[in-house]
Order: C-alpha cells, then sequence, then structure tokens
C-alpha cells in the first residue's frame, strides 16, 4: 500500500511500501539440462522480480511508517525472484548468482536522506546482483505518483494538511489497511469535514479515509464508462478508465447502508429517471439519440453525484467547484464531447430501506414523475 511521503511528486521507495520492479527481462542463468549434461548446464533467459519489502541497509534515523527508506548505492532489496530454475553451477551467466540482489541506478537528484539520494517510482534498477555487476537490463521501479488537488480545492487541501496532523493508520490483525484515525488528528473535526471534500482514488480510501468513513465512493458510478457487469474492463470509447484509479468520496458503510448507501440511492433513483424518460421518448417516437443503455450524459451523472454529495453532508460543506474540478480532472480525457457525452445508465437496484426512507430519495422521484408528465426536453 502507499506511504503517501513522495519526492518529486513520486513515491518514495521504502521498506513499508509496496512498490515493485518486475519482469527485469532477460536475467539469463544456465539451468540444469533435462538430459545429461552440458557441465554448466543450459543458458535460459528468465523474468526477474524485486520487492520494496524486502529493503536492506536502509536509512537509520528516518523512517517511513517505522521502517527503513531505500538509499543511492548503500541500500538494495535482498532477493530477487523468478529465476530460482537456473540452479545449475554457474547460475547468472554474468554474475553467478540467481536470486540475487535488486540495485537502483537512477534517484531524486535534490531530495536526500541521511546524506543519500532517495530513490522512487520509475527510478531505474537492475536485478540479480552479487555485487556492482548486474545479470539484467535496467527496468523501472513502480510505485505512486503524488497527486495534485486543483487550485479551486487550496482551502479544502489547506484544512486538510494543518487539521489532519497526527492522524494514525489503523490497521488489522493482518496488517492491512483499515483507515484512518482521526481523531488523534490536531482537529478531528476539521479533519473529517476536509476529507469529504477531497476526492481520493478506490485505491487509497483505506489509507486516507477518516474510520469509520472508509469506503470510498465514486462519485461518477464507475458502471458509466465499463462494461456491463465487468468494471475491471472499460467500454471501447473509454478505453484507460481504471475504476481503482477512479475518484472516491469517503463514506461510511456498505452498498445500501450509511452514508454509502445514500449515495447510491440518490444517484440510483435519477438515473432509473433517465432511463425510464429516453423509454417514454422512443416509445412516443420522439427523436433521440440517447437509448436506454445511454440514457444519460456525463455531465448529468455528475451533477447526480454533486447532488448526492450535498444531501448527504449538507449545503455548504464542499466547494462544489472543488468537487467538480476533481471529477473533470480525472474524467475530461475520456470525453470525446465533454459534458455532452454520453454514458452507459444501469437500472440498479435499492434497497426498501433507501427507496422508503432515505432524504433525498422521495424527493428525487416526484422531481423524475414530474419530468416524465411533462416531457420537458431529455434529448
Amino acid at each position: 500500500m502507499s506511504n503517501d511521503v513522495f519526492a518529486n511528486g513520486r513515491e518514495i521507495s521504502c521498506k513499508s511500501g509496496s512498490g515493485k520492479s518486475i519482469c527485469a527481462f532477460p536475467d539469463v542463468c544456465f539451468t540444469p539440462p533435462e538430459n545429461a549434461a552440458t557441465p554448466p548446464g543450459v543458458p535460459i533467459p528468465y523474468p526477474n522480480t524485486g520487492m520494496a519489502s524486502d529493503t536492506t541497509s536502509g536509512s537509520k534515523t528516518v523512517k517511513i511508517t517505522k521502517k527503513e527508506v531505500m538509499l543511492k548505492n548503500k541500500s538494495y532489496f535482498k532477493k530477487s525472484t523468478g529465476d530460482e530454475a537456473g540452479s545449475a553451477a554457474k547460475k547468472g551467466v554474468v554474475t553467478s548468482v540467481n536470486r540475487g540482489k535488486v540495485y537502483f541506478n537512477a534517484w531524486s537528484m535534490d531530495v536526500k536522506i541521511e546524506g543519500e539520494n532517495v530513490v522512487r517510482h520509475l527510478d531505474l534498477t537492475t536485478h540479480n546482483h552479487a555485487s556492482s555487476t548486474t545479470n539484467t537490463p535496467p527496468m523501472i521501479h513502480v510505485d505512486s505518483m503524488a497527486y495534485e488537488f486543483p487550485v479551486s480545492c487550496k482551502k479544502h487541501v489547506d484544512d486538510n494538511n494543518e487539521a489532519c496532523q497526527g492522524a494514525t493508520q489503523i490497521k488489522n490483525k493482518k496488517g492491512a489497511k483499515q483507515g484512518m484515525n482521526c481523531d488523534n488528528a490536531k482537529d478531528p473535526k476539521k479533519c473529517k469535514a476536509a476529507r469529504r471534500c477531497l476526492l481520493m482514488s478506490k485505491a487509497k480510501d483505506k489509507s486516507f479515509c477518516c474510520h469509520p468513513s472508509t469506503t470510498g465512493h465514486h462519485m461518477i458510478e464507475s458502471h458509466c464508462f465499463c462494461e456491463k457487469g465487468d468494471r475491471g474492463t472499460a467500454l471501447p470509447e473509454f478505453q484507460g478508465y481504471d475504476v481503482e484509479a477512479a475518484p472516491c468520496v469517503c463514506a461510511e458503510g456498505p452498498r445500501h447502508h450509511g452514508e454509502h448507501g445514500d449515495f447510491h440511492a440518490i444517484q440510483g433513483v435519477r438515473e432509473r429517471g433517465k432511463i425510464l424518460i429516453v423509454k417514454q421518448m422512443i416509445a412516443e417516437g420522439q427523436p433521440t439519440r440517447r437509448t436506454p443503455e445511454r440514457a444519460w450524459s456525463y455531465g448529468e451523472a455528475k451533477q447526480a453525484g454533486l447532488d448526492a454529495h450535498e444531501d448527504v453532508f449538507g449545503p455548504g460543506a464542499c466547494d462544489p467547484g472543488c468537487l467538480e474540478d476533481q471529477l473533470d480532472k480525472f474524467h475530461s480525457k475520456f470525453l470525446s464531447e465533454g459534458d455532452d457525452t454520453l454514458v452507459r445508465s444501469y437500472n440498479s437496484s435499492l434497497s426498501s430501506k433507501h427507496n422508503q426512507k432515505n432524504r433525498g430519495v422521495n424527493l428525487e422521484i416526484s422531481r423524475i414523475k414530474a419530468r416524465i408528465n411533462s416531457m420537458a426536453g431529455g434529448s
């Protein structure tokens, strides 16, 4: 998982991080032959992988999440994996080892810890070392980039940076992140309020959101951009959309409960209303480019998310411009027609609790019924 400590906008590699350098190829090692042998074995290329969790000889006094940090030339990953089968006497064709160390060959030029340059996401590594000599070509180390919020979010960012000092990570018995304990923060109330306004990727919800509001809810539902029944596969017109990277609001509860359930209920009713309107227009022969499967636009889906945010957290809880700018910053690259781009619509189910009791659902249903009756617009 990310530790959210960056140098030059790239996450710093450390023992507590989840960074990795995957499939450095070729790592040519002599491998025992199937039949009686050529003495050194058969040279076979292997893909080799190194993990930041194997950091060795890192920083002594500066820690990230209580563990050592990788430093230029001094530190290394103690092992690499993938070439275990290359176990003939000679092993690596150059280094004469397999499962050797991983070293970095690039680093930050201006960020140092204990006098040594730190290494980061996208810096180059080489694998299967016994000494300074490598047995593989260079391969990038992959971790994460710092997320930059739009200028319109400056107040919320400043509030977060000030009020959330001291917040601590909650982990379960297996070490998996379960959200932040913001009650330990400098100003818990202000910290929690700020983090409702700053959207974070789904992949980072448990390392950013304040407990118990630790569920990242997609402010624009992910099904709008993905194949039916497969949130991991983007529709052809939205190639590059990543459900784990898309912006989410911190909400409490599973899909049908709490704040999270409220979001789904309000957005779901709005979406179902658009589908009903389009079906009625088609039945009456009215001209429209929309279909029940493309019943609303990105702009309408975005507005449904913004309205749901206001209903769940209250008017004025966040700057609407900040929320909208965050959504547009991520999604705009997929939108051929901007806000008018049609996205996939889905007639999602709602629990009886939210059909009957949700604060905004009944009002939304009334609006939709009036819309259908008047049939004003909707083309």
